[in-house]
């Protein structure tokens, strides 16, 4: 597959294929009976990890679940569920300390007036403990056709955002929105809906923005004690420079206390650094990742199709570091930069996943392609902090079009899974350290298709 065929790919099903829901809440579970392991579904004191294959059987709506059972090293992989797992986020929202699940499918159909709405999207809450229990459904308020709610996902204490990119927010046509609940334990309220037109939001809705394409959730500016949301509106124009598809990424400070009016910062290519130049189909805000280390947060913002010193489709990423005002640029990341090994070439869609572990950024290039491997892919391990030389991880037995570096998440255990999404004929994860040691894979049986679209720990 071509780096055209990956974004078409992404940006039809699979980038947002993610992983599922695990190990259902049927109740809170007993006190601390999670409190053994950070990443515990189950509350039997071990992490658990996800993984999807969000278009099995051809169809976007045929996707299948699975759980990595047991120590991630060693993981057996057990099929979870069949006809979900879209998108996948886990995280902390009714202070049980089990972790709870929140899973989408933007393609699913809506109901207005009695009347069938295709692809309004639905995201679902999964709460951590007991297995069994009854998941807890999120819509937009006013469901709207071919809106895919769901589109992405993002979670922090207590509050979830689900992107909308093709709503036709405030009349416009895909200009996208993003949604934000507020959970008063397992209640989520009212959601607060956030487009370009919203009070205080940088820039303006334009056609076919997608706005609310990635999100994350991050702590930047604002309040210290509230959160913050990034969003990425990779197919954003520069109308006056006569760019298309360049991209840009809004963050929206405090953004679960300030429901009506709102106070940010945007940028795109051209804004972030002076004679940094954008170009058209950038993709910037593609894909969005947040971190801390050493009382900072950082904020990586890729941009997978920027064409660098004119290679098409190599790919770059932009790392933000906190301060006391706005979050300021420290390093432009691409291959061949200061520290940072081997050199662009077409198609390496260098900052197609992103991932923070530590001190160190984790950057998916699964186009990049090797002597007889094309589009193999690899991944850059690079520390954030410093110019040190980074590090280039790769599966010693890749095979060509593998892709390899399609989706990352660290896992509770302190490890990567990486997806190859590609890998034969059902795709496969990665199990990596960061440390050096050998990754080891991890396959489904049975008819899976594109395991490791995505993957959660």
């Amino acid at each position: 597959m071509n780096a055209a065929g990956l974004r078409v790919r992404k940006r039809a099903a699979a980038l947002v294929g993610a992983l599922i829901l695990g190990l259902l809440g049927a109740g809170s579970p007993p006190a601390g009976a999670c409190a053994k392991a950070p990443a515990d579904f189950t509350g039997d004191g071990v992490n658990d990890a996800f993984v999807t294959d969000p278009v099995t059987s051809g169809s976007a709506l045929e996707g299948r679940s699975y759980v990595l059972v047991g120590p991630v090293l060693n993981a057996q992989v057990k099929q979870l569920d069949q006809g979900a797992g879209w998108t996948a986020k886990a995280g902390h929202l009714d202070g049980d300390r089990c972790l709870d699940v929140v899973v989408s499918n933007p393609y699913a159909s809506g109901v207005v007036d009695g009347r069938t709405v295709p692809g309004a999207g639905v995201a679902y809450v999964y709460w951590g403990g007991a297995m069994g229990g009854p998941r807890l459904e999120l819509k937009a308020p006013s469901p709207r056709g071919n809106a895919h709610f769901g589109w992405s996902l993002a979670i922090a204490s207590g509050t979830v955002a689900v992107g909308a990119p093709h709503e036709d927010a405030d009349e416009v046509a895909d200009s996208g929105a993003a949604y934000v609940f507020r959970f008063d334990g397992r209640k989520p309220g009212e959601p607060q809906r956030i487009t370009q037109n919203s009070p205080g939001v940088p820039g303006n809705a334009q056609a076919g923005d997608m706005f609310g394409w990635s999100l994350a959730y991050t702590r930047l500016g604002g309040n210290a004690s509230a959160v913050d949301l990034a969003i990425g509106a990779p197919f954003e124009d520069r109308e006056e420079a006569g760019q298309i598809d360049t991209g840009s990424v809004t963050l929206v400070y405090d953004v679960a206390t300030r429901p009506w009016t709102y106070r940010g910062v945007g940028w795109d290519m051209s804004t972030v650094e002076a004679g940094m130049d954008s170009r058209s189909g950038d993709h910037f805000g593609h894909s969005l990742a947040f971190g801390t280390y050493a009382g900072k947060g950082y904020l990586a913002i890729g941009a997978p199709a920027a064409d660098l010193d004119g290679v098409r489709d190599s790919g770059l990423a932009l790392l933000f570091e906190s301060t006391s005002g706005d979050p300021r640029l420290i390093r432009t990341l691409h291959e061949g930069a200061v520290g940072i090994g081997d050199t662009p070439e077409a198609g390496d869609m260098f900052g197609h996943a992103l991932a923070f572990m530590g001190p160190t950024l984790l950057v998916g290039v699964p186009g990049q392609s090797e002597l007889r491997r094309p589009e193999s892919g690899t991944i850059q391990a690079i520390p954030i902090d410093s110019t040190e030389v980074s590090r280039l991880i790769r599966l010693a037995e890749g095979r060509p079009y593998d892709h390899f570096g399609w989706s990352l998440a660290r896992t509770g255990d302190g490890f990567v899974l990486v997806g190859v999404p590609d890998r034969g004929a059902t795709g496969a994860v990665a199990v990596v350290s960061v440390l050096g040691e050998r990754p080891r894979l991890l396959t489904p049986e049975g008819d899976a298709l594109e395991f490791g679209a995505a993957v959660t720990g």
